[in-house]
């Protein structure tokens, strides 16, 4: 069965078609009047908002036959909200779960029930053998509506919706498979106004954050956050570094290597294992970007 992705990024949405066989068939990207990020206020996106999303979409697909696709939607991570909670696993599943919303209420006091909440156990113990810090993600049931009255309009059945830096960690696993066996990497995704941070292995979680880059500092911001790894986790270790997203990774070696000279970086390049021949002559320069379609690719894996 072959998958149809589309990611609904910023102002961008990136649509991909892809086999079985892992052969890229179809991409374009479309950018956007309406930022994603910025223009979904609560309870305020439009009719005028769903019928040009759409429209883009269904002009994009027009002629295509995507009745036996598998649908997949890649979302940015700010539309979610992510914060690191400490739980009690020793309590039972619901308690668990109404401590996350507890934790949630702090945030969002007046309308907490309005999210849609899934969580993360991260692999290293904060505290005690039974407490441990959790990666929690919200995502605000009005935005979900939004984005699935999009798909409604295009004749489209979602059927796995992610977070793009999960969908990133995904494909670069299963790209670089024998450098997570046993060992611990970095993930670090740059997009447009944001750098996501992980440290994973094969199949744990054990660390996040992320630094807004909407201001001018933004870059003394990430070097901190890249220095808690050592000032704050003296016990959490790594091996190696995997860049991914929308930024040219030659700018962003320096800054890297400036905290971790030692370190072994690598830029993601998920094409190694897709076949791209279809698209080639259409889209620039794909062969020297496959960075940039790490969480694309992620999403595809997952549909396949």
């Amino acid at each position: 069965m072959r998958a149809l992705i589309i990611g609904l990024l910023g102002k961008d949405i990136n649509i991909a078609e892809i086999s079985e066989k892992k052969d890229i068939l179809f991409y374009e990207n479309i950018v956007t009047d309406f930022d994603l990020n910025e223009n979904i206020v609560l309870e305020r996106y439009t009719d005028t908002m769903i019928y040009s999303f759409s429209d883009l979409i269904n002009n994009a697909l027009k002629g295509k036959k995507i009745d036996n696709h598998r649908i997949g939607i890649l979302l940015d991570s700010s539309l979610a909200f992510m914060n690191l909670v400490p739980v009690d696993y020793s309590e039972s599943p619901d308690t668990i779960r109404s401590n996350i919303i507890w934790d949630l209420t702090n945030y969002f006091p007046h309308n907490y029930k309005e999210f849609i909440i899934n969580y993360y156990r991260i692999k290293k113990n904060n505290i005690t053998n039974e407490i441990n810090d959790t990666l929690l993600i919200a995502l605000h049931k009005v935005k979900m509506e939004f984005i699935k009255s999009i798909f409604e309009f295009c004749s489209l059945n979602i059927h796995i919706t992610d977070i793009d830096h999960m969908a990133a960690e995904r494909c670069i696993k299963k790209v670089y498979a024998s450098d997570f066996k046993d060992h611990n990497n970095l993930i670090l995704g740059f997009k447009k106004k944001r750098i996501d941070l992980s440290i994973i292995d094969s199949s744990n979680i054990y660390y996040f954050d992320y630094v807004i880059t909407d201001s001018s500092n933004f870059q003394d911001r990430f070097l901190k956050s890249l220095g808690d790894l050592y000032d704050r986790h003296l016990d959490l270790f790594f091996d190696k570094i995997f860049i991914y997203g929308e930024t040219n990774p030659d700018t962003l070696h320096k800054l890297i290597s400036s905290v971790f000279p030692e370190k072994n970086i690598i830029v993601s390049n998920p094409l190694s294992i897709f076949n791209y021949s279809d698209i080639e002559g259409v889209v620039d320069n794909i062969e020297n970007e496959g960075y940039k379609y790490t969480s694309l690719l992620g999403i595809a894996l997952k549909c396949l």
